[in-house]
């Protein structure tokens, strides 16, 4: 059992020894419905998209999708990652339209709009803070909110 407690406390000096968060970034999802007949829609009925998003500059940090095959959420990763979602929206639409030639296509589009919506209401409307907490909730919910 030596060898157990070692891997346990290595774990532990690593974690310890990650960089701290630099930044603070917000995740947005949004949902779209699939096209069906595809394998994503028979695992989901839905496609997810998840961004984690910089609110101060409206970078896309990092991307994930629930689409079913890991070439397919690498490609819409890399054609995301590193645009705005505010000020690159067309271009990230075009993009998609261009390069991603997956049944999923429109779903992913529809999925990008809501979260850009989103991002807008939360990060652009200049009524609300972003220093709101659970306190100022208004009692409704929203899809996509759940991490």
């Amino acid at each position: 059992m030596p060898e157990f407690k070692e891997a346990i406390e290595g774990f532990v000096n690593s974690m310890s020894k990650e960089k701290p968060v630099t930044r603070r970034t917000m995740f947005f999802g949004g949902y779209a419905k699939l096209p069906t007949g595809i394998t994503a829609e028979e695992l989901y009925k839905v496609v997810g998209v998840g961004l984690e998003i910089d609110p101060a500059t409206g970078e896309i940090v990092d991307a994930d999708c629930t689409l079913a095959t890991s070439t397919a959420k690498k490609v819409f990763r890399q054609l995301i990652t590193g645009r705005r979602i505010d000020a690159d929206m067309r271009a990230i639409v075009d993009d998609l339209r261009a390069y991603y030639h997956g049944a999923a296509q429109k779903a992913l589009i529809t999925a990008l709009r809501a979260i850009h919506e989103k991002y807008r209401a939360t990060c652009l409307d200049p009524t609300r803070g972003l220093t709101e907490g659970p306190d100022d909730d208004d009692g409704t919910t929203g899809e996509g909110n759940e991490g």
